[in-house]
C-alpha cells in the first residue's frame, strides 16, 4: 500500500516535470485511485476559490431569487461541473478504447490503461483552471463578473479579436492559450507512449481530443452559465 501510494504521488508530480515517466509507469501499472482522489479534492477547492465570482455571475438568475442560499448555489454549480467532467472522462475513455481496438495499434493496451492515463490528464486540465483562478483576484473584483468571459484571465487568442461580441466564439478562442498547449503536450506524450504510434499521429489525436473537449466546454457554458 505504501509503495503504491509513493508511485501514485510520483506519477502526479512527474505529470508536470516529466510526463513521459508517468505514462511509462501507467503502461505497466495502470493505477488511478490516487489521481481520482486528487481530482475530487482539487474540484472542491476550485469551487470554493470561485465562490465569490460564481455568486456574482449567478446574481441575477432566478434560482437565487427563489430563495436558495449561497451554499446551495455554489454546491449545485460544483456538482454540475464535476458531473460534466466525469461524463467527459467516460466518453473519452470509451472513444479511445474503441479507436485502439479498431485500429489495432497496440494489442497490449487495455481499457484500464486508458482509464488510468485519462484520469491523470484530467489533473493537468484542472490545474490550468487553478492558475486562472489564482490570477483572477489580481485583475477582477467579484462585482466585475457579468459573463463567463469575465472569468477568463489567462492570455489567449480572444484578446486579439477587438470588438467581437459573440460570447461563444470568444470563449472558444480563450482556450487557445499557453496552458492549453501544455495540456495538449501532455496528452500527446500519453498517447505516444501508451498506443505506440508516431509522434505526429499522437499529436493529431491529442489535438482532436482537445478540440472536442473545448467545444463541449463552450456548449456547457452556453447552456448552464449564460
Amino acid at each position: 500500500m505504501v509503495i503504491r501510494m509513493k508511485e501514485g504521488i510520483q506519477n502526479i508530480i512527474d505529470l508536470f516535470i516529466n510526463p513521459s515517466a508517468t505514462f511509462r509507469r501507467l503502461k505497466s501499472k495502470p493505477r488511478w485511485m490516487l489521481a481520482f482522489s486528487v481530482y475530487l479534492i482539487l474540484s472542491v477547492l476550485l469551487a470554493w476559490a470561485l465562490t465569490p465570482f460564481t455568486l456574482s455571475l449567478l446574481a441575477d438568475r432566478s434560482v437565487q431569487s427563489q430563495g436558495h442560499n449561497k451554499a446551495h448555489i455554489v454546491f449545485s454549480s460544483a456538482l454540475v461541473s464535476m458531473t460534466y467532467t466525469m461524463l467527459w472522462f467516460l466518453l473519452l475513455c470509451c472513444l479511445l478504447t474503441i479507436a485502439v481496438r479498431m485500429l489495432k495499434v497496440n494489442k497490449d493496451i487495455k481499457s484500464k490503461h486508458i482509464f488510468a492515463a485519462v484520469m491523470h490528464t484530467i489533473i493537468v486540465r484542472i490545474t490550468t483552471f487553478f492558475v486562472n483562478v489564482g490570477l483572477l483576484p489580481l485583475f477582477k473584483n467579484p462585482e466585475d463578473i457579468q459573463t463567463p468571459m469575465d472569468t477568463r484571465i489567462v492570455p489567449g487568442l480572444h484578446l486579439l479579436t477587438g470588438s467581437l461580441q459573440d460570447q461563444n466564439l470568444l470563449m472558444f478562442l480563450s482556450y487557445i492559450n499557453p496552458l492549453e498547449f501544455w495540456y495538449i503536450f501532455v496528452l500527446t506524450i500519453g498517447i505516444y507512449i501508451l498506443v505506440e504510434i508516431s509522434r505526429i499521429k499522437a499529436f493529431v489525436t491529442a489535438l482532436i481530443v482537445w478540440l472536442l473537449r473545448v467545444s463541449l466546454d463552450v456548449l456547457y457554458i452556453a447552456l448552464f452559465l449564460q
